[in-house]
């Protein structure tokens, strides 16, 4: 049986079932490394030289989709699973204790990560120590020297205070930066929605409606995205997730002003928090009220080829779509742009 499983570090490596990894193919300077099965059999090998480099249960989740992409094209009458997941995984790390840091940080062995509180703090601890340690040595300075203090011990004072007081300052700049904590949304929960999974222009056995659903699968099962539209040559041509309802005041999804300059400029949008931009009354006939974000992303055949498309994402929450979740939406609608043109423009 096919193992699912990653490990963090060399030892981790090493402590792998024989069989289990391609020794002949994985390079020796490889430190962490991940296997996923295959739908209809096979394994899916990755490995990099940079230890701790799957910890992330959200990266791996993506390679869990990609796997189950793989094994559908390797293996077209497998069964795909209904629900991409991370619990049956086996982490090969059993001497890397997970210290500190809230259940979500659990996640990852980056100290950086459990310890941020702790260490946007530290500058300022330290500034305020060493100026109540000099305030103290001042005041011992001045009781004990009636004669007055040398000059060149008030010009250390000088210096030594304007260092302390810029870590403390420090400190606070670090911890003003905080990154927010999102709270997240249940969309279930949302009031005059539908879910809706709706293909134009896409046939049962069509290839590019095969691969927006597998889209639509992988994001609403890997991100907080609760919506995705996909515009092809100015037309709707999947809808998909929560969407208003007609008696709540839907419409259909249509091309705003926002949707034409990132078509035009061939860059993607990503709306953090969604309310604070004017241009959401544009989505405001098709998405939630409830909706906090929006990716919008340029569909392009190919690299240098002009946007034929756009791919349009509503997230449930804000500020919940991350580096790496952009740089795989990215991925995906390249890829998607490839099969929609080759069925949609030839036709």
């Amino acid at each position: 049986e096919a193992l699912d499983a990653y490990c963090a570090t060399r030892q981790g490596l090493e402590a792998f079932p024989e069989g289990s990894l391609p020794l002949a193919v994985v390079p020796r300077d490889a430190e962490s490394a991940l296997t996923k099965p295959l739908p209809g059999g096979g394994l899916l090998v990755m490995w990099s030289a940079l230890p701790r480099a799957f910890d992330r249960s959200a990266d791996r989740l993506w390679i869990a989709g990609v796997a189950a992409k793989l094994g559908a094209a390797l293996y077209p009458d497998a069964q795909l699973p209904q629900n991409l997941g991370v619990n049956s995984e086996q982490c090969f790390e059993p001497d890397v204790p997970l210290l500190g840091g809230s259940d979500d940080e659990l996640a990852s062995r980056d100290p950086f990560a459990r310890f941020g509180q702790q260490i946007r703090i530290s500058p300022g601890i330290v500034g305020l120590v060493a100026l109540s340690i000099q305030t103290v040595n001042r005041v011992n300075l001045m009781n004990s020297n009636p004669l007055g203090i040398d000059p060149g011990q008030s010009r250390a004072d000088l210096v030594a205070g304007c260092l302390a007081a810029t870590l403390f300052l420090q400190g606070m700049l670090w911890l003003s930066e905080t990154p927010y904590d999102p709270e997240l949304n249940d969309s279930s929960l949302w009031d005059g929605v539908e879910t809706v999974e709706r293909f134009e222009r896409l046939g049962a056995e069509s290839a590019a409606r095969r691969e927006a659903a597998w889209i639509w699968n992988t994001l609403s099962g890997c991100t907080r995205v609760s919506s995705m539209v996909v515009f092809w040559r100015g037309e709707g041509v999947m809808q998909a997730g929560l969407f208003r309802r007609a008696d709540s005041g839907g419409t259909p999804p249509a091309v705003g002003a926002l949707c034409d300059e990132v078509m035009t400029t061939g860059r993607g949008r990503y709306l953090s928090m969604l309310k604070n931009y004017p241009s959401k009354v544009q989505f405001d006939g098709f998405l939630p009220e409830q909706t906090g974000g929006l990716v919008l992303t340029p569909l392009r055949p190919g690299r240098n080829a002009p946007t034929a498309g756009l791919l349009l994402l509503g997230v449930d929450t804000v500020r919940s779509v991350g580096k790496v979740d952009q740089a795989w939406i990215g991925s995906l609608a390249e890829k998607l742009a490839v099969t929609m043109a080759a069925e949609l423009d030839e036709a």
